[in-house]
């Protein structure tokens, strides 16, 4: 069974700890609920501690051995120790999908996971499943076969909530609660009280973690600039708004991101 979440500052990957993403193809039949899955593996003789970035939405982590878990939004840096040789296959699920297997307020679940299984049935056995898959194809298939069953091509999320993340998506995250309230003709107690509910963190929060994506983008991307450039393309007033960003959510310097984000790759 998977421990649980430990907060902590984001630390550099170990090179025994196998990461990888990929994304829904456009137009898939699960698009609307699903954002795309990881896998992961700890390939060393020791525990590996993998972090897991504030980037919103939920996910479903399937282990290949123990219980399946839902772990809800978090808004900083959080910890999970794989075992040695442990595989756990991960989907994320679309910001305004969070509340799909959650019936309360998804603030109770902020920066937690619980057992999926109650949730679920049939996660605890997916698990196994998608580690003896062959191909990626064939773990996709089997996720959309048992979400399927639960109802998942049939959800649909409040359409003011889906409204209100496409504009914070669109804008990068750079638009004051204010604004949106009013674009979306609701109050900003109203938006904030939804936001809460249905995504687990408040309207200024999830502004403030899509321009925090936008920075991580930024750094990403082609040669390096400097880091006053990418504070004024993502958005922010200045380097130093920038980095109370990166500390408060990732526990480190815009600089030690950077350095992190350009080390030479060790999981391809």
């Amino acid at each position: 069974m998977l421990p649980t979440l430990r907060p902590g500052p984001l630390a550099d990957l170990p090179p025994t700890l196998r990461q990888e993403h990929a994304f829904l193809p456009e137009g898939s039949d699960l698009g609307h609920l699903l954002l795309g899955s990881l896998r992961l593996r700890n390939e060393s003789s020791e525990p590996a501690d993998l972090p897991l970035l504030p980037v919103g939405g939920v996910l479903l982590l399937f282990p290949h051995r123990g219980t399946a878990q839902l772990c809800g939004v978090l808004n900083s840096v959080h910890y999970l120790t794989l075992e040695p040789g442990e595989t756990v296959y991960g989907v994320l699920l679309q910001w305004d999908c969070s509340d799909w297997l959650w019936s309360r307020p998804m603030t109770a679940l902020e920066n937690a996971m619980v057992p999926l299984e109650p949730l679920l049935p049939g996660s605890d056995s997916l698990g196994p499943a998608l580690h003896r898959c062959a191909t990626e194809q064939e773990q996709s298939s089997l996720v959309a076969r048992l979400l399927t069953l639960h109802g998942a091509r049939q959800y649909r999320s409040a359409p003011l909530l889906q409204r209100c993340l496409r504009l914070i998506h669109t804008r990068q995250g750079q638009i004051r609660v204010a604004e949106l309230a009013d674009i979306l003709g609701c109050s900003e107690r109203y938006l904030n009280r939804l936001l809460r509910q249905k995504v687990g963190l408040s309207t200024k929060t999830v502004c403030e973690l899509r321009q925090l994506y936008r920075m991580l983008e930024l750094l990403g991307e082609g040669p390096a600039k400097s880091l006053l450039h990418t504070a004024v393309s993502g958005g922010y007033f200045d380097q130093a708004h920038m980095n109370r960003h990166c500390r408060r959510f990732l526990g480190c310097s815009a600089s030690t991101l950077r350095s992190l984000q350009r080390r030479p790759e060790p999981l391809a």
